[in-house]
């Protein structure tokens, strides 16, 4: 499974295990890390070997703070707009990708934000 240090991707005994890596800014998103995302949850999908999948955050200050913004800001301020385009544009094809879980559940430890 393709891997990268802000997210860490791994399997054991039927879980599919997704660390996010980055605790210096509250495991905030980056494209790479969402793409990293989405392939494992891809991959996962149809496993019958993958029973439940776990998203954990490293740090003490939260699981994730969605999109780093912080990024975005200093790209844009020098003139770079793509990361802008890729988190505020709706997908090319008009197409989001959702997964489907056969037995929901949710177990949080500390504070979560649920939409």
């Amino acid at each position: 499974m393709g891997e990268n240090e802000d997210v860490l991707v791994t399997v054991d005994r039927g879980f599919g295990l997704i660390r996010l890596n980055r605790p210096r800014a509250i495991n905030s998103l980056t494209p790479t890390m969402v793409s990293a995302i989405s392939q494992a949850l891809t991959e996962w999908e149809h496993d019958d070997d993958i029973s439940a999948v776990v998203l954990s955050g490293e740090g003490e200050r939260g699981l994730c703070a969605g999109g780093d913004i912080v990024d975005v800001v200093y790209k844009s301020a020098l003139g770079d707009h793509t990361l802008w385009i890729t988190f505020h544009a709706p997908p090319a094809d008009g197409v989001e990708i959702t997964y489907t879980v056969q037995n929901p559940g949710t177990f949080v430890k500390g504070l979560a934000l649920v939409e």
